[in-house]
Order: C-alpha cells, then structure tokens, then sequence
C-alpha cells in the first residue's frame, strides 16, 4: 500500500507537490501537473531537508522571426540550423536524463511561432533532406579518396535520431517541447513578444504590450499562462517591473552586477534572489560559474578536442561539387557536415574524434559539478533562504556554437552520485519566497558592460526615433478610437501593432553593433516602417481595406491574435499618471549641457542635482541639447531626458545655435505641458534664458535659476559687445525669476554688485561630491611629485599662472605635472609648454571621462586650482573627496571651501612666487601633503553630499511654490 503525503508550499506561486510511495512526485502548478520519476536519495527530497545549496540551469531559446513568403531566403537557415543541432539535440538530452525540476526554458515568441509554422516545418524537411543527400555524397568522395568512414558514420547515426525524432512527433518540436513541460522535465517560460529592448521602448503602454502578447502567445500553445518571464537580454528597470508585476509575472532574471548594486545591500549578496519594489522575484545569473561555460578564453567549449566551429566543407570542396546543396543564388552557406576540431590556436585543425570529445564532455560536467559543490560548501551553509545558483544561457549556444553541449547537459544532469541539489525558480520561490529581501535594483542587462550600450551606439542609435515615431503613432490612434474602435478599426490597429513590435525586435540593434547581417537587420527595420506608415495613410485617407489587411498579415503571419489592448486603454494609464502628479511635484530643469556633453562643472551639477531630486519624490524632466547616438528621450536614474534639436543645427555661430536651441526647448516645454502639469521651471544660466522666460509666459509658471557663473564676474566687470548682449540676458533671467540660488558667498555678493539683485532673493547651495566615484585614498609613494589640475581650458582658470610658477621654480623640484581639460586657450598653453621648456615634465592630456579623472586623481600627490576667477570650485571639491592635497588661489568659492594649512594650501591668485613657496614647502614636508589630503577628505565627506543639495534645493522649490499661491491670491 502506498501512503500519499501532500504539502502545501507557501509562496508567491503556492504549487500543490504529492509524494507517491518513494518512487514518483506530482506537481500541481499554474493549473498543470507535472509528475516524473525521482529515487527516493533524489537530489531534490534531500535538498528540501538540507538546504545547504540549489542549482538552476536557465536556457533561453530565442530567434528573431525570420519567415519570409518568398522561397530560400538566407535567414531561415538560422532557424534550421538551431533546431538540428540545438533543439532537437537538447530535447533528446533533456529527456534521456529523466531529471525532473532541473531545467527552465525560455522560449520566446517569435520562435514559438516559426517552430509552429507549417510552410517552416515543410522547408525544413527539405533542408534536412539536402543534408543528407550531401552526406551520402560524401560517403563516396571519401572511399574514392580512401578516407575512413568512421566520422561519417558518426554524422549518420546523429541525423538518423533527427529523422527518427521527425517521425516520431511528425515534425512538430514544439509538441515536443510541452510534452516536456508537462511532463515535468523543464519547466517553460517566455519572454516579449518581438524580444524588444524593453526599457528602450518610449511608453509604458509599449512595453506593456510586448509583454501582453508575449504571455497571450505562450498561452495560446501552452494552454497556461507562465508565472515567469524572461526579459530580453535581462534589461531591467522600474517601468519593466511595474508593468511585470501588474501582468502578473512572479519571477524574472538578471545579471549578477544587478543585485550586487542594488539598495539597500541584500544581506545574502548574490546568494540568493530579491524582491523588486513591485514584488517581482529577481534571479541574479552566477557569474563564476557561468563564465565555465561561455567564457571565451577558459570556457569549455573552447576545449582544443571539441569540435571546429568555424570549419565546414562548405567552403573546402571545389564549388562544383558542392553546388547543388548550397544556395541557389551561388552563395556558399554552412553544410553541417564538419569534421576538424578545435586543436589549439593553428591554422591547420586536426580531424575531429567524437569519442574523445565525448570522453572530454564527462569531464567537464564533472568538473562542473564539483565547481557547483565547492561554491555550496563555501556559501552554502551561511545562507538564509539557502544558497542558490543559478546560470542562465542562450539555448543556441548548446550544439549550434558548442556542438557538444546538449551532450554535457545530459551528462551533467545523469548525476549517479545526486551530488547537485536541482531546483527551478518557480519551486525555490515557493518554497521561500517569503523570506527574501525587497531592493531596489538599477537599470541593467546582461550585455558588454552590464549596461545598454550593446543596443545603443553609433551604429544602431539612427533606430531608435523610428519606433518612437512608430509608437506614439499608436498613442494617437488610441486616443482617437477612445475605447470606441469598430472591428475593422481594430483590425487595422493590430497590424500597425504587429508592424510595431516587429521592427522593434532587439536583434536588428545586436546585429548591426556585431556587424554581421547588417544589411538584412536594416531592412527589416525599414520594411516594417514602410509597411506601418503605408498602412496608416491608407486608413486615415479611408483605402484601407480588409483585403489589403488580409494581405499584409500573410506576409507575415505572426500572432493571429494580437490584442492591442494595452494602447487601446491608452486613457485610464493616462489617469493613473495624472493622479500621481496630485503628490508630487513635475520640475521642468533647462540646461544646454548635460551627459555625456561634458564642457564644464555645470554637466556633473546638472546630473547629480537631478538624479537626487528625483529620489527626494520630484518628478525631473531634464530639457537639453541633442547629442548624436543618444535616444530623444530617455528615463535613467529617474530622470526624464528630453533632447532637443536646435532650430538652427548647422549655425556658423554658438549665438546662433543656442538661440535656436533655446527655441527648440519651448516647443518642447509646451508640448510636454499637454501631458505633465509642470509645476516649476528651474533653469541653469543665461545659455537658457531665452527658453526659460518664453515658457514662463506661454505656460504662466514661475521659474527658479541657479546661476553658475557670471559674464561680469569673468571679466572684472569689462565687458565687450558681445559680452554686454550675455550680461543682458542674465539681467534679464534674474529679473524673471521668483528666486535664485549661487553657489558660494562670492557669486552671492557678485550678484548683488554687478545686477542689483536683492540678497533676499538669493539662496546659497554648494555644489557636491558624488558618493558613486570610488577614490584610492592611498598616498601613492613615488619619488617625482605628481601634480595634477584639470578643467576647462580658458583664461580664467589660472593654468598660466601654474606654467610660470614651475618655469620659475626651474629643476629646485622634481616633478611631472598633467593639466587635463579641453578649451579655446589650450594653443596658449602649449605655447608657454615650448617657451618655458616644459614639455619633459608637463603634459596635457585633453579631456579625461570619470573613470579617467579619478584614475589621475589617484596617482597625484598635489591637486593645484589656480583660477582667477572661480565661483565655486569644483574640482578642488572633487580633489579634496578624493584625499589629495589642493593648492588652490585665494579667489571666490575656494576661500571659502578652503582652510588654509588645514585642509589645502592658498594663494593670492596670480601670484607665482606664492604658489611655488607653497610647492617647496610641500616638498620639503610629505607628511603636510598626507595630512592635508586626509583633513580634506573628511570634511567633504561630512558637509558636500548631493542628497542635501536636493534637500535644500526642494526647501526653495516650496518657498517658490508659497510665494506664488499669495501673489495669485
């Protein structure tokens, strides 16, 4: 008799498990079961026990839709390709072990759909039947030439078990594949509908709408609907977590470097996974034990016995041999057929020994397994929820790129010893999804540098206003239908959906930055635009037909049943954004230079002020200049960036074009007005007066200006033409603005002096340090000083008075100095480098991104700011954070940031003998230098954060906000 235990797992997805006998366990999930046969010592009933440690392996299975009417295009290949050496292959592996709860695939929806296609499924009988026409061809060229059969018998009985796998699921893999899901054997998932860059995406209802449909089309084959998403390349942000959440996705997968940076710090590290601020599940990749895998220096399939690649007999048999198993048009394309292996790093590769290659393959799953029990043994037992690994892959990358590797799979999943405790996500989450930690985690993937710059370069930024374009279309189209669309109406909207989403697959973006089908992904873009737009016209002049719809869907027939709800209800999101402006308040900032335009301090301020104003609950639209490669509008650190095009881009003139700018920037201003109730305009300097006083009157909201620097202040009050029409536009935004704020005492003074202007209506909010730069605080021992002082290139800077000093302080000091920045007094500079004879011990480097700046700032001893005129004084701010000396003059917002011989060095500024008494001085006294850096150090850390920049920022944007509601009473 057997006795029945069931249990109730608590969690997020609450699964039913059922216990029969000590041979076999149901699994009652999303409405499914799945049951499968597990020994009574499974990895898995001991693992529920010891939670010491869990392995998931993730493979993601993905295409970009490549099914085309027209006959032998190219690009199927991929497809054909992938299911004969990956697919088919990882299917067999897969369900040979028998291992259940061990495996998750995500497949996504364009290959759900082109593995479901019967045309493909008729294509690709005939692409495996060319194969092996080809194959018993060579059986003969090899006798002939007195070649063992031996590969070839290998490569016989490999597409036998494809034939016999066709027969036996009559070509249908997908069945296949669910036949596996239910089963037990791996658990399924999906991912966006078109595999789009998600956070890219200009709308919340455009992401929505990938994932929508991306869930209706697993639905649709699966008959259930997954609780878990893959999200293409793992981007993630908070916009893609709300919508996952509403949508009801429990889990999610990113990189490693997300959960290490998210805030606050999980106790766990990457031990185990976190919850997003909307709930979702966050499974972090492991980065140590994937990179085993696809590391392409140390990883496996690098091994010299595994099979060549990039070797196949395509391209080494004479072309009228191989001729009719290529393409028709002539062009040489992959057989299949390969038969050398790796070898090593030589041109000539050895042939290719499938029995020591499978020999090398348990060893490495071995070895892989031994890694997963020494990284259990070493975290295992300290964590709570219990440890857990977890190595997602691209499913293409086992057999297509890494021919051995469904064979690995199996082998590492046939575990005699059950040394490796399996688990998949959804079982780890119910099970303890209650105890996992709530973070907030920045915007990451699992691309080149963890960031997006994979999807968005100078080689495929240009895609990006196109299915902007595209989706604001939508928006409009919804607006216009309100909720109220015909079916024809609808209808039309779907395809301009599927045209949408269809050109806004990521693959055309990482096709064009790897430069490899360039040509075809550009097409493809510019197709389904054309297509879009030639559709929109047509409905809007009343041609549009159902016949010309019916058309165009067989052209490309993917998702029939395409909903395009998440645009169509395109009013209540609307409302949703309107009641949250109710609580928080929408600041308009207006600045012509932000990242990555970089010409001065006013960037970094900018930036940083922005980014901690949103945290303080502040809704920032940033409005600023255009910059090629860069998105026109874009959500990052919570900001909204929107850049704009001068009216006048190719001006003669920097007056021209910022005029024009400025121009731009209204337009914009009072185009956002429709959508955002902007409560405040906060502008920088007098580069956006013009913008800033035009959107005050057209928008009647009141505007707060910091002001960075000044034209008289520059000058000493001697101004020119030019710099009168500069003074007057200040004059000008001073006058218009409810309330300034300056950085220093100085500029405070400087304002009332030279404008007249009101102490009373002046704040003062120093600049700040970023606590994201990390410093080496450590005195670097070196016995040449190293001197270092950067900033923009002009006279006001002082670094002519730095050159005279060290021409005068002659061979008295051993030194090398670097002078980093860019400006129009850099010929000056190298000028006075060749008369004084500096060249050996000076140097300019031009400009210096963060990562550089701060790696300079570390091999300095002394940080010398020699300006005349400085405001405030950013870079000794920065200087002095990073524990450095600062030699400084004795000018505007230094004198007051500086405490003579306490934390930095001053001098009158342009007085050369005093700088160079101060360097002797340093030199004679390292211990000074140390001492000072230290001093610096700390008192910026405790007096210059950008958070209470924000804080007391916010105190004047409510002293503004007060004095307008009494002055409109």
């Amino acid at each position: 008799m057997q006795s029945s235990l069931q249990l109730l797992l608590i969690g997020q997805i609450q699964p039913l498990i059922h216990w029969h006998g000590s041979k076999s366990v149901q699994l009652i999930m999303n409405g499914k079961i799945i049951s499968a046969v597990i020994p009574t010592t499974s990895s898995f009933e001991r693992s529920v026990v010891m939670k010491e440690g869990f392995y998931s392996i993730v493979l993601h299975a993905h295409l970009p839709y490549v099914r085309h009417l027209e006959e032998h295009r190219l690009e199927e290949n991929w497809l054909f390709e992938a299911i004969t050496e990956s697919y088919i292959p990882l299917i067999n592996a897969i369900e040979q072990a028998n291992k259940a709860h061990a495996v998750t695939l995500s497949i996504s929806p364009p290959l759900i759909e082109m593995l479901a296609d019967p045309l493909l499924k008729k294509r690709y009988h005939l692409y495996l039947k060319n194969t092996e026409k080809l194959l018993k061809k060579e059986y003969r060229f090899q006798k002939e030439n007195g070649v063992s059969p031996g590969l070839l018998n290998f490569y016989k009985e490999k597409y036998a078990r494809i034939r016999s796998f066709q027969k036996r699921w009559q070509g249908r893999v997908l069945d296949a594949i669910i036949q596996l899901d239910k089963r037990g054997l791996m658990t399924c998932i999906t991912s966006s509908a078109t595999h789009t860059f998600l956070p890219y995406l200009l709308t919340e209802q455009g992401i929505r709408l990938q994932v929508q449909e991306g869930l209706r089309c697993f639905e649709n084959h699966f008959n259930y609907r997954p609780t878990g998403f893959w999200t293409p390349e793992c981007a993630f942000n908070e916009l893609v977590d709300k919508v996952l959440s509403e949508e009801g996705i429990c889990y999610t997968f990113v990189d490693e470097h997300t959960v290490s940076l998210a805030k606050p710090s999980p106790k766990n590290g990457t031990s185990s996974p976190v919850l997003s601020p909307n709930g979702v599940a966050l499974f972090a990749r492991h980065t140590e034990l994937s990179a085993k895998v696809w590391s392409s220096t140390d990883g496996y399939p690098g091994d010299e016995w595994y099979r060549e690649f990039y070797r196949d007999i395509a391209y080494e048999r004479n072309w009228a041999y191989i001729k009719p198993y290529m393409h028709p048009e002539g062009i040489r394309i992959d057989s299949g057929l390969k038969f050398n292996r790796i070898t090593g790093d030589v041109e000539k590769k050895a042939a290719y020994e499938p029995e020591r290659a499978k020999k090398r393959v348990i060893e490495h799953a071995d070895h892989f397994r031994q890694s997963i029990n020494e990284q259990v043994d070493q975290h295992g037992r300290s964590s709570s929820p219990p440890y857990l690994m977890m190595t997602p892959f691209d499913a293409e990358l086992f057999g297509h790129w890494w021919f051995e590797g469904p064979l690995w799979i199996n082998q590492l999943l046939n575990d005699s010893t059950d040394s490796v405790h399996w688990i998949t996500p959804e079982i780890y989450l119910s099970q303890y999804g209650h105890s996992l930690e709530t973070v907030s985690v920045p915007f990451s993937t699992w691309g080149r540098d963890g960031d997006g710059s994979v999807w968005l370069n100078e080689r495929n930024s240009w895609v990006y206003p196109i299915f902007h374009q595209m989706e604001e279309a939508l928006l409009t189209l919804a607006n216009r239908f309100n909720n109220q669309a015909t079916e024809f109406e609808t209808n039309v909207f779907n395809q301009l959906a599927r045209e949408w989403m269809l050109a806004t697959s990521s693959d055309w973006a990482f096709i064009m930055d790897g430069d490899t089908s360039t040509q075809y992904a550009v097409s493809r873009i510019k197709e389904h635009e054309t297509r879009f737009h030639a559709l929109l016209n047509a409905f809007i002049s009343g041609e549009a037909t159902t016949s010309r719809l019916n058309e165009q869907y067989a052209e490309y027939p993917f998702l029939p049943k395409v909903q395009g709800t998440a645009f169509l209800n395109v009013s209540r999101h609307h409302n949703q954004d309107v009641t949250k402006l109710t609580t928080r308040k929408t600041i308009l900032m207006l600045s012509w230079e932000y990242p990555p335009v970089i010409a001065g301090g006013l960037s970094v301020h900018v930036f940083e002020l922005a980014k901690a104003l949103a945290k303080q609950h502040y809704d920032i639209h940033v409005v600023t200049c255009h910059v090629e490669g860069c998105l026109p509008y874009m959500k990052e650190n919570g900001i909204h960036v929107h850049r704009v095009q001068s009216l006048q881009p190719d001006a003669r003139s920097f007056n021209d074009w910022i005029g024009g700018l400025n121009f731009a920037m209204v337009r914009v201003g009072v185009e956002l007005a429709k959508s955002y109730r902007i409560d405040l305009i906060h502008a920088h300097d007098w580069l956006v007066a013009v913008a800033a006083v035009g959107l005050k009157q057209k928008l009647e909201i009141p505007i707060l200006v910091t002001i960075h620097a000044t034209e008289c202040g520059r000058t000493k009050g001697h101004l020119n033409t030019r710099q009168k029409l500069i003074h007057s536009k200040e004059q000008r935004l001073m006058q218009e603005a409810k309330h300034l704020i300056v950085c220093s005492q100085a500029m405070k003074k400087e304002l009332s002096h030279y404008y007249k202007i009101s102490e009373q209506k002046i704040s003062i909010i120093p600049n700040a340090v970023s606590e994201a730069r990390s410093y080496n605080y450590t005195l670097p021992t070196i016995d040449t000083l190293q001197i270092f002082s950067f900033g923009r290139l002009v006279p006001e800077k002082g670094f002519q008075t730095l050159l005279t000093a060290l021409y005068e302080l002659g061979d008295s000091i051993v030194m090398n100095v670097k002078i980093a920045g860019e400006g129009p007094y850099k010929t000056v500079l190298e000028e006075l480098i060749t008369d004084y004879k500096l060249g050996n011990r000076v140097h300019l480097t031009g400009f210096l991104d963060d990562k550089q700046c701060s790696q300079a700032l570390a091999l300095s001893q002394i940080i010398v700011v020699p300006s005349d005129y400085e405001p405030f004084g950013l870079v000794a701010l920065e200087a002095m954070y990073a524990g450095k000396a600062v030699v400084a003059s004795k000018v505007g917002g230094l004198k007051e940031l500086i405490t003579n011989g306490e934390t930095g060095m001053l001098f009158e500024p342009g007085d050369v003998k005093g700088l160079c008494e101060i360097l002797i001085h340093l030199q004679e006294n390292p211990s000074l230098i140390g001492r000072l850096g230290r001093a610096a150090a700390d008192y910026v850390t405790r007096h210059f954060s950008w958070e209470q920049s924000a804080i007391q920022t916010g105190i004047e944007y409510d002293r503004v906000f007060q004095t307008n509601k009494l002055s409109a009473h």
